[in-house]
């Protein structure tokens, strides 16, 4: 779908939940880094709003508290996440949000997850807490509604969303070390 538009809206103000025509919100939830104070600016995590799907640009430790009352949302409101690291700060409230979706909202939020992230995700920063609420342990797939994307190397790879495309790209971000893509 292509947009007719893109709108950025400031971090702290309130975000409309819905869009007309093709229209893209863009909305800072924190534009700040993984050290951020509290009242600083936040971890960097974004929502993205797209007609009546609102997408959650990673979930970092603060993200639960700081998409309340400031943006006008709240966990029920986001239709799917889409993580784009294992970082604390852009994955550090993810567990909260899947307990408070499952047991609390009874829903399963969307969760887009390329194949080279999905051992990271779950298997070193989630499975530790969410396993084991239950017997037998439960899997990812027990609070996400997951569309798992096949990354193919360094290429980029395409997702639909609620009608939006996303492309994925794979990135250099860390460690400080890396050569490469490969071993980022």
């Amino acid at each position: 779908m292509k947009t007719t538009g893109i709108s950025l809206i400031e971090r702290g103000s309130p975000v409309p939940k819905t869009t007309r025509r093709g229209e893209l919100i863009v909305a800072l939830v924190g534009a700040g880094g993984a050290f951020t104070s509290p009242g600083g600016r936040g971890e960097t995590n974004l929502i993205l709003v797209h007609r009546d799907t609102r997408i959650a640009v990673d979930c970092g430790r603060l993200w639960p508290e700081s998409i309340g009352a400031s943006l006008g949302f709240s966990r029920s409101d986001i239709s799917a996440f889409v993580i784009s690291h294992c970082h604390p700060d852009h994955t550090g409230g993810l567990a909260t949000v899947a307990e408070m979706c499952r047991y609390i909202e009874r829903r399963k939020p969307g969760l887009v997850l390329p194949d080279a992230l999905e051992p990271h995700l779950w298997g070193e920063t989630l499975r530790g807490g969410l396993a084991h609420d239950a017997s037998p342990p439960l899997g990812i797939d027990d609070y996400f509604e997951v569309a798992r994307v096949a990354t193919g190397g360094e290429r980029a790879c395409q997702v639909n969303v609620g009608g939006l495309d996303l492309e994925l790209f794979r990135t250099m971000h860390a460690p400080d070390t890396a050569t490469g893509w490969q071993d980022s």
